[in-house]
Order: structure tokens, then sequence, then C-alpha cells
């Protein structure tokens, strides 16, 4: 789902060293057990730029990633995201 975003050039992510920070930890700490990282805020904050960034660390690491995008017309299901 994230490859069909991929641009042929990123630009460098500013001013989140904090939250690359946290989220790398977290991938780093990971102890092959699964994780699930979710990621909340309002609209155009920078969400989908902290998740290529966790996706690639995490792939970088060797782990396989699922990812899940929330719909506005499915905000009445109860995981709609993750389907089945």
């Amino acid at each position: 789902m994230l490859d069909s975003m991929k641009a042929t050039t990123r630009r460098p992510l500013v001013g989140r060293d904090d939250e690359l920070r946290s989220l790398f930890g977290h991938l780093d700490g990971v102890d092959f057990r699964g994780r699930a990282i979710g990621l909340l805020g309002e609209p155009g904050v920078g969400k989908s730029a902290l998740q290529a960034e966790a996706v690639e660390h995490a792939r970088s690491l060797g782990f396989a990633v699922l990812t899940a995008r929330g719909s506005q017309s499915e905000t009445h299901l109860p995981f709609a995201g993750v389907g089945t």
C-alpha cells in the first residue's frame, strides 16, 4: 500500500527528530514477538512521511511490514483498515 506512495526522490523530514527517534527506538527494541505502531494526528501534519521513514527503517532491519490507511467513509466500521 505504501509502496504506491513512494516518490522518485524523497524530501528529508525537518523538525521530526524526536518522533523519528521514538519510532526507531520502538523498532530497534522489537523482540520478534511482533509490534504495532499507530500514528495519530490531524490531516497534513506529516503522518504519512513519518510512516514512510518507519517502514523503511523496519525493512532495513529485516522485518515484514504491513500498513493500513483509514478511510473517511469507513469511520463507522471497527477495524476497517485491518480487513480479513
